[in-house]
């Protein structure tokens, strides 16, 4: 099964959901992205109940942190995860750099995956 998941910025504000609508454009913008990382999949998948293919799902950033934990301890206690160290700590930064850029007033993190 390939899988692909992704996290996306969107802007909250009315305009741009109409500028989305009106040039058929999503208005999503790529911030993260990992292929075939089940455990990661599973862990979005326990936050949001079964889920469906293609299908955007809104990710808070208590949300954010608590994944940042997980994958802190999965990486300590499950030595056949998928990725190393170093990947690990590469996406927790990633992910925090994402909390620090993200104005949650006016912006959302959408988690999307396909399968």
């Amino acid at each position: 099964m390939g899988l692909d998941m992704y996290l996306f910025k969107k802007k909250k504000d009315i305009k741009s959901k109409i500028i989305s609508e009106l040039t058929g454009e999503d208005g999503k913008e790529e911030v993260m992205y990992w292929r075939k990382c089940y455990d990661i999949h599973e862990w979005f998948g326990n936050l949001f109940g079964e889920m469906e293919n293609c299908k955007d799902y809104e990710v808070t950033k208590e949300d954010l942190e608590k994944f940042i934990e997980w994958l802190k301890n999965e990486q300590e206690v499950d030595e056949n995860i998928k990725y190393d160290e170093e990947e690990c700590n590469e996406d927790v930064g990633n992910i925090q750099e994402i909390i620090n850029k993200t104005d949650w007033d006016k912006e959302s993190i959408i988690y999307w995956a396909w399968w």
